[in-house]
């Protein structure tokens, strides 16, 4: 998403800088605003795409706290199995829970890829 708006924000200043007619007939004002409503269509969506990105982080993160908190809780209060496989468990319980937050976040950017 950044380098395709990105590449929209800074075309007609490349364009501008091979033609240096723009003083020349007086088009600093018109150039000056459609950069600026450019940069600001990106920032609209950067930034609401960087705060769903944060806020699909905090709720998989919590639930993979829950998740891990839950097994750590009958791992310690329910049939003993030993410190070992305790260890292991919960390890490959944060572990498991840290792959499927990155396989929803790859899904995630793969839709919002193909919508273009």
């Amino acid at each position: 998403m950044d380098s395709v708006y990105i590449l929209h924000i800074s075309a007609p200043i490349v364009a501008d800088l091979v033609i240096v007619s723009v003083r020349a007939y007086g088009a600093q004002k018109s150039l000056e605003m459609e950069s600026l409503r450019r940069i600001d269509h990106y920032s609209r969506t950067a930034r609401v795409s960087w705060d769903l990105n944060r806020w699909i982080s905090v709720r998989m993160e919590g639930l993979g706290a829950i998740f891990t908190s839950a097994l750590a809780a009958y791992l310690v209060y329910g049939k003993p199995i030993g410190a070992g496989n305790t260890g292991l468990l919960l390890t490959m319980a944060d572990s498991f829970s840290f792959f499927i937050f990155w396989i929803i976040k790859i899904y995630n950017e793969l839709e919002v890829e193909s919508n273009r």
